[in-house]
């Protein structure tokens, strides 16, 4: 569920912590500006790192870090000049950030540039020292020829045939991924062979080729600049990446380190594997984005393939399973960030500081909002479809993800189901822009049980227009509408979405909820050809094998991320514009009753991400848009093998098969359209009748004519009973400004003696403090109440006159004042007989509106003015 963080496997107490500090790559406009605007520790120490930068570099540094990303100062920030010292001053707000919430490295390394920055976290060089270093090495290296870098998915063995003078290895990744750097002519010849064979292959954005030849002709500037610093052990332990062990003393406090550093490929391989065999358990990605956070897991889980990583195969699986943190990432809040990451490292049983971030800071003391009686069950719920329905004069739904069914007399079908991820958990799984989503795959297997029970063959066409989220705990009422078969045979099907909270009344009238959405529509027809299965899905034996292990992880950072439920790709393989792959259900879900588990489809479309990397809108996720032509041939079981072939440059056509070839699926077409997550994120359902709402008493301004000392006009007010809640401030209460009469009957009387109706009846409730069981009084006392405003509001010469019901203690309105809604100890207990007169009045109330007020006297008090009544009266008005 987004947001939810749940308990991971707890760390071992000997396990240690490591903080990897990105290099250059990772930048990205704005990062980190959330962190800056309200979390004062993080912004002393860009502050204070900036406050050493700037006059170097001649310019705020913040001013680039911080611009809106797309504007002038923003683009500065791929400039090396730039780029380096910004991302050392947000690595030290980071670092000094997640140490003030009690997380402690008991290592430090980074990658290229990064390693700068934890070295400083190490104390190896004061802020001072380090600023010069830094900018010297932005400013050098920024003035270097053209140059080029690639990422690809090859082991160092397979490059070196392709490694020459003008082309060398610039960082060791992990086992499988290998960093090339050199002339840009040159790398692009070794990437489009590499992308040729199916590799994962990515051009860096640099212009520059670091870690390369092209460097020799800074390095002895560089070491003219590295000999004014002055150098210091270390108090943590570095990893080194010359070495990818930790780095020694007398090698790290040198002049020939640090530019060698610069020359030298990274080792960032065998520096996590070091980490891994020295204990370490946790790895915190400190940076704009994760971009080691992937490194980690795929360096580790290789080593884990053999073992523990040593190489001796003794290893103990997944005991040794690390756990990978990050900081910042490009489609979350900052803030939400960092508390995802604390919560993480919470969970996984590292201690945690919570406090704020400014101790001289008084936070007030929040309460709890009162108990929800959300009509909340904790029994496990059953699966869609269990309900006797049949008795209920409905059909049997014949779906797990239906509730039943209805044949109409025209021809048409209804089917309908309530949906939500508490009901179905593992649509939970299904994530894009971090709200939960109804996958494209559901609707293609709901409107494809609709075809086969309607007679039909295919689905024609289904088009998607507006996605179905699904919140929390909330539930969709989902409705599936197929009409009758038009002359040319074929049945139009409309699939509407609602809040399942929505209800009617007997009269139709909607009180609750959100009104029907059209969230998808499409045709049903009887396809000639779809009788005839297609051919199987056969392999070609000069497929090249594509590595799937970083899919998940790239998906997740675009905003698809997909739960264990949804991560069903096994294996894929390329050939020429085709996609193979062998896709699976995980063993907690069941595919019986499904013609293919929507799961298991969704699993089908994944490699298609594949495809997306040579695509111009790349960086934005890419969904199921309009399917056509889709035939299901059989029922899939819980493993399939796909065949993705590009159509177009959004298109593809699909066909699914049983492990031994048989096929199950085919579709003739299916339309990929990227989406705007900020517009899925927006089609979030306001919950707000959900919310736990109280009371809150607003004071009122008193109009100047309803001071306290006022006294009515002549003949406007008529008291019934004692009035002994109100004041006799005229001292004759049978003057002509008030008159009293002992009863409603009374008033009535002289009423019919043409007496002129008074604007306003007031009426003091009635109190016994009888020993009586208070049950008893209370009942009495509202049945008299209640016949009061029966009789006033059937007489018809009182029809323009309003009654003004006044109580004693009935309400607590403390909050008017100023104070907690909540009473304290000290505050006597409610009136209980006036609290339920209150009840009624406030329901009558709501069927007369205008014609009654209450108005409640404080306890103590003494009887209320004329001029409080008059304010409250006219306040009600």
């Amino acid at each position: 569920m987004p947001g939810v963080v749940c308990p991971g496997k707890a760390a071992d107490a000997s396990g240690r912590t490591a903080f990897l500090f990105s290099g250059q790559g990772s930048q990205r406009a704005g990062a980190g500006a959330g962190l800056y605007a309200v979390e004062p520790v993080f912004k002393a120490a860009v502050d204070e790192a900036c406050r050493h930068l700037d006059p170097l570099l001649g310019r705020s540094l913040t001013e680039i870090m911080f611009a809106e990303p797309g504007s002038e100062p923003a683009r500065l920030l791929d400039h090396t000049r730039y780029t380096q010292p910004a991302l050392f001053a947000l690595h030290l707000g980071l670092h000094r950030l997640l140490e003030h919430h009690g997380l402690k490295p008991d290592y430090l390394a980074g990658h290229s540039v990064g390693e700068i920055s934890a070295a400083h976290c190490a104390g190896v060089f004061s802020l001072p020292d380090a600023a010069r270093l830094i900018v010297k090495r932005a400013e050098l290296m920024g003035q270097l020829p053209p140059g080029a870098m690639a990422s690809i998915q090859a082991t160092a063995d397979e490059l070196a045939p392709y490694l020459t003078d003008r082309v060398c290895v610039a960082a060791y990744n992990t086992p499988r991924h290998t960093v090339i750097s050199g002339d840009p002519d040159a790398i692009a010849a070794i990437v489009e062979t590499f992308t040729a064979e199916g590799r994962r292959v990515k051009t860096l954005a640099t212009e520059h080729a670091f870690h390369s030849p092209h460097t020799d002709t800074i390095l002895d500037a560089f070491r003219e600049a590295a000999e004014q610093i002055t150098y210091h052990p270390p108090h943590t332990p570095l990893l080194s990446n010359l070495t990818g062990r930790p780095a020694e003393t007398d090698q790290l406090t040198t002049p020939a380190y640090w530019t060698a550093h610069i020359r030298q490929p990274v080792r960032f391989a065998d520096m996590l594997t070091t980490l891994a065999n020295s204990g370490t358990h946790t790895y915190l990605d400190i940076g704009p984005t994760p971009t080691l956070a992937p490194l980690v897991h795929h360096t580790l889980a290789d080593a884990d393939a053999d073992g523990d990583g040593d190489g001796d195969g003794d290893g103990d699986g997944d005991a040794d399973t690390p756990t990978v943190l990050t900081t910042l990432h490009s489609n979350q809040d900052d803030t939400q960030a960092l508390t995802t990451t604390l919560a993480h490292a919470h969970t996984t049983t590292h201690p945690v500081a919570w406090q704020h971030s400014r101790a001289d800071v008084v936070r007030p003391v929040v309460s709890l909002p009162t108990y929800a009686f959300a009509r909340r069950s904790y029994w496990l719920e059953p699966v869609g479809g269990s309900v006797d329905v049949v008795g209920s004069g409905l059909n049997a739904p014949g779906h797990p993800l239906l509730s039943a069914h209805v044949d109409l007399p025209n021809g048409g079908h209804v089917f309908t189901t309530r949906l939500s991820s508490g009901s179905h958990r593992w649509l939970a799984d299904h994530a894009v822009g971090g709200v939960s989503v109804l996958p494209g795959a559901a609707f293609v297997e709901l409107v494809s049980h609709a075809a086969r029970v309607c007679g039909m063959a295919c689905v024609e066409e289904l088009t998607l227009h507006t996605p179905v989220v699904l919140e929390g705990e909330g539930a969709l009422q989902l409705q599936m509408v197929v009409d009758p078969p038009d002359e040319a045979g074929r049945c139009q099907v409309l699939v509407h979405a609602r809040d399942a909270d929505t209800t009617h009344t007997d009269t139709g009238e909607e009180i609750a909820g959100r009104p029907w959405v059209c969230h998808a529509e499409g045709v049903l027809s009887t396809a000639s050809d779809a009788g005839t299965p297609p051919a199987g899905v056969q392999l070609p034996a000069d497929a090249q094998p594509v590595g799937v292990q970083e899919l998940y992880g790239e998906l997740a950072e675009a905003g698809v991320d997909y739960g264990p439920a949804f991560q069903g790709l096994r294996r894929a393989w390329r050939h020429g514009q085709d996609l193979y792959a062998d896709i699976a259900l995980p063993q907690t879900l069941e595919p019986r009753g499904y013609g293919i588990h929507p799961a298991l489809l969704d699993a089908a479309l994944h490699p298609l991400a594949l495809f997306a990397h040579d695509a111009a809108d790349s960086h934005m996720p890419r969904l199921p848009f309009r399917w056509s032509g889709v035939t299901l041939h059989a029922s899939a079981g819980s493993a399939s093998r796909v065949r993705l072939s590009l159509e177009g440059e959004n298109t593809v056509s699909v066909a699914v098969t049983d492990p031994d070839g048989v096929p199950v699926l085919s579709i003739d077409s299916l339309t990929l359209r990227s989406v705007d997550l900020g517009k899925i994120a927006s089609a979030r359902r306001p919950r707000t009748r959900d919310a736990l709402f109280r009371l809150e008493w607003q004071p009122l301004q008193a109009p100047e004519r309803f001071l306290p000392s006022a006294e009515p006009s002549a003949g406007s007010v008529v008291v019934l009973g004692d009035g002994a809640l109100i004041a006799d401030e005229s001292g004759d209460r049978g003057s002509s400004a008030v008159r009293t009469y002992e009863s409603l009957t009374a008033l009535r009387s002289a009423l019919s003696e043409d007496l002129p109706a008074p604007e306003t009846v007031l009426v003091c409730c009635p109190s016994s403090h009888s020993a009586e069981e208070p049950t008893g009084v209370t009942h009495t006392t509202v049945l008299e109440v209640l016949e009061l405003l029966q009789g006033f509001l059937a007489e018809e010469g009182l029809a323009a006159s309003r009654l003004v019901v006044v109580t004693e203690n009935a309400v607590d309105a403390t909050a008017a004042r100023g104070h907690t809604t909540v009473p304290s100890q000290s505050s006597s207990a409610p009136h209980l007989q006036h609290a339920a007169v209150w009840g009624l009045v406030r329901s009558a109330q709501s069927e007369n509106p205008g014609r009654l007020v209450l108005v409640d006297a404080e306890p103590g008090e003494g009887p209320v003015s004329w001029g409080s009544v008059a304010a409250a009266v006219a306040g009600a008005v």
